[in-house]
């Protein structure tokens, strides 16, 4: 008899416990202002009752078997992203303060290992389990991911524009290298599109030949594109870089060379 009464109040244990669980998964993704709209257990967070987690482990499986990624919400909550907040192509297709990968899925920015939460490391800009990244430690670029203003660390993160221009990393984003503009690139680089009216995006490309450059032949780089020399009057000119790098030009005073008298 005992027995029987103890199995009867086991069983309805694990029924209260399954039906527990059954509920709580249930009251995710419920609309929300406040925590204290969602279910006991769940927070409120991008206006959606989400599971709060520590580890991608915490979270509910998707249709895939793979867990929910376990992403900061804002520091130092967690929670679990739901299907419907992961796939992107922009950043404003991501909610809060998650930026859109390079793979098309929102992610943590980051600048470094610890932005991101445990179980994850910074690639190119972006918190991602070691698992996802390719054998050079990044993520693999998706066709609906971005390209243009893509999260990253160094250049070498950037996949190239949808019109295969080069793109370079500038404050943590892939941005076209150049518009037109010599200015825009660096020391020894030549904009692929300078001249161009209206302005088009372009690539740096070297002046010439790395091992025949000289100097600089830029505007934003003085003490490479021009040093002083002396005239035979007594006057100051200036020798202005070849506009291949290899090499100062005459000594020359404003538009006119400095000849001997």
């Amino acid at each position: 008899m005992r027995f029987v009464v103890f199995s009867l109040v086991l069983s309805s244990l694990v029924v209260g416990c399954h039906g527990t669980e059954e509920a709580l998964l249930a009251a995710i993704e419920g609309g929300c202002l406040l925590d204290s709209d969602c279910e006991e257990g769940l927070v409120c967070r991008f206006r959606v009752c989400h599971q709060p987690c520590q580890t991608s482990k915490d979270c509910p499986r998707r249709e895939d078997g793979e867990h929910q990624a376990c992403v900061v919400a804002d520091k130092p909550l967690r929670i679990c992203q739901l299907d419907a907040e992961r796939d992107c192509e922009l950043h404003s297709d991501c909610p809060g303060d998650l930026i859109c990968g390079v793979d098309g899925v929102c992610r943590n920015g980051c600048g470094g290992d610890r932005d991101c939460g445990p179980e994850h490391v910074c690639a190119g800009g972006t918190c991602a389990e070691p698992l996802l990244l390719d054998g050079e430690g990044r993520l693999t670029p998706s066709e609906r991911g971005p390209r243009e203003g893509a999260p990253c660390s160094y250049h070498s993160d950037c996949p190239p524009s949808e019109d295969g221009i080069s793109l370079r990393c500038r404050g943590g984003f892939c941005e076209v290298a150049c518009l037109g503009d010599d200015r825009d690139c660096g020391r020894f680089e030549r904009c692929s599109t300078t001249g161009s009216d209206p302005p088009l995006p372009g690539a740096c490309e070297l002046i010439g030949d790395p091992s025949g450059l000289h100097c600089s032949p830029k505007d934003d780089y003085p003490d490479e594109s021009a040093i002083a020399c002396a005239c035979p009057d007594g006057t100051t000119g200036e020798q202005l870089c070849e506009p291949d790098g290899s090499a100062y030009g005459p000594c020359t005073v404003g538009m006119n060379q400095c000849l001997l008298p």
